[in-house]
């Protein structure tokens, strides 16, 4: 899974289950075809979701610009992308980085009070 992906769960919205499925898509990609092909039904099964949430999880992956779902006829097919570098998913998503901070500023306050360093 691409380290860049961790940032991902900063931007509002974006829940941590979506790196999974996102490494189900990449684990169904072929080289030779350039897309991933799995039936959602595949999919469900891998993810451990119903038909409903894997659709409505896909399309969160594709708003976040982390595939692309091209529909045919017969089974979808899956272009996963690389995922943004923090700097720019920060950039792109002013609203991730003021969580990244927050977070940050949250560890900080703990150790300050004395807590887990």
């Amino acid at each position: 899974m691409p380290a860049d992906l961790i940032h991902y769960v900063h931007a509002p919205g974006y829940r941590p289950e979506y790196n999974y499925l996102y490494a189900i898509i990449v684990n169904y990609y072929n080289v030779k075809y350039g897309y991933a092909y799995p039936s959602e039904w595949k999919i469900s099964r891998a993810y451990g979701k119903g038909i409903q949430t894997v659709r409505t999880h896909l399309r969160a992956l594709e708003s976040y610009g982390l595939i692309k779902i091209i529909k045919p006829t017969g089974n979808k097919r899956y272009i996963p992308y690389k995922p943004l570098t923090k700097e720019k998913l920060f950039e792109k998503c002013p609203d991730a980085r003021e969580n990244y901070l927050k977070s940050i500023q949250a560890e900080d306050a703990e150790k300050e009070r004395g807590g887990r360093k």
